[in-house]
């Protein structure tokens, strides 16, 4: 087979790719599992600068938070929730107001789910070692906790695992 008639194909799939991949901008993050509720920090927080809790809010919030998402060189992401960016302190998801007090990257790998929507996306750690996941008990409350662990079956896994980003323009 020539080169040359691979050419079409590999561009073919670069678009693909391409189409699939997050852009720089302002989005609202939903979990596809426990009723596509909205994912974001509480408008109802304390005002001291520790880290801030990233929840699966409840249904009677006003509006969903907003996320901003930047791509990194690397083509890894970094997320910010109400301009903190986001990361793990004993395997929960927190927005760290003072970044070095969240262990470990505040980047991400987001990962498409095609099968599940054109929005739909899995979220994981660099090493892919975990990933944010909603819980399925209830044990925080109204508002639980969204935790970063091991993933199941990658993006063909449960729900729990799954996030639509819906672009705002």
């Amino acid at each position: 087979m020539r080169i040359s008639a691979l050419l079409p194909v590999f561009a073919a799939l670069t678009a693909v790719a391409n189409a699939a991949a997050l852009a720089r901008g302002v989005y609202t993050i939903h979990s596809e599992g426990d009723g596509k509720r909205p994912i974001g920090r509480s408008y109802r927080e304390d005002r001291s600068l520790l880290p801030k809790r990233v929840l699966v809010l409840a249904e009677d919030e006003d509006e969903a938070p907003t996320w901003d998402i930047d791509i990194l060189p690397n083509g890894q992401y970094r997320l910010r929730a109400r301009g903190a960016p986001v990361g793990d302190i004993d395997s929960r998801l927190f927005a760290c107001l003072i970044p070095d007090r969240c262990e470990g990257s505040l980047d991400w790998v987001i990962t498409p789910a095609f099968q599940r929507g054109p929005n739909v996306f899995m979220v994981e750690k660099p090493n892919r070692s975990a990933g944010w996941v909603v819980p399925r008990d209830n044990s925080d409350g109204l508002n639980k906790q969204v935790e970063v662990r091991p993933l199941i079956n990658g993006p063909h896994g449960p729900p729990e695992q799954l996030f639509t980003f819906t672009p705002l323009e």
